[in-house]
């Protein structure tokens, strides 16, 4: 990532709003992991219609985007999560791999959430890290058998954390359900009783 990036993106052109298209996909992805451990899945729009923005966001540090995909996100929680209605719920980031952390100095998905919580007034955790030496390949580089394997032992609950009952975690795009899976189990296993998935997009084939 260029040292000039955060400056030069307030000189590039700006998208106006991204658009709200909500889908519960807990029923396709029950179906599809051969051992689910999700509880719900949820998504806020189609992958196209956020491409541009989320490569804006992640890679030319156009931080003034997290504006449109936390409206996403409140929008989705407010009309499809309400029946929760925020008893002992806790805000969960997707970990970032450290390596990928310094290659762009900026974790996307931490950076909303600990938005939306502060607007929404939820508390937030980070629960889950990703192990040190676990070098699992971009899941868009790979194919859909190799994606299922390849988060498997990738994560694990940080030391000395309470555990909640029930976690909605947050990611920007979900393709085959692999990461989202194994995190669920490794929450489960901490006795995380409900596991809800909060995604940005699907980008399913």
């Amino acid at each position: 990532m260029s040292f000039f990036a955060p400056i030069s993106s307030f000189f590039l052109s700006k998208d106006t709003h991204s658009i709200f298209s909500p889908k519960d996909l807990t029923d396709h992805y029950k179906n599809e992991i051969w051992e689910c451990f999700l509880d719900e899945v949820y998504i806020c729009t189609e992958y196209k219609n956020i491409e541009n923005l989320l490569f804006r966001f992640k890679y030319q540090s156009q931080r003034e985007v997290w504006k449109q995909f936390t409206l996403l996100f409140e929008q989705l929680l407010n009309q499809n999560l309400s029946k929760y209605d925020w008893v002992d719920i806790v805000l969960v980031p997707l970990p970032m791999h450290w390596s990928r952390y310094f290659s762009r100095w900026f974790d996307h998905i931490s950076w909303i959430t600990k938005r939306i919580g502060k607007k929404m007034k939820l508390p937030i955790q980070n629960l889950l890290s990703v192990r040190f030496f676990n070098f699992a390949f971009r899941q868009s580089h790979l194919s859909r058998k190799k994606r299922l394997a390849n988060k498997v032992n990738h994560f694990r609950i940080k030391s000395h954390q309470k555990i909640p009952e029930k976690v909605f975690l947050f990611d920007d795009v979900i393709s085959t359900g692999s990461t989202a899976n194994e995190c669920a189990r490794v929450l489960k296993s901490a006795w995380v009783k409900k596991v809800i998935w909060i995604f940005l997009a699907s980008n399913l084939p």
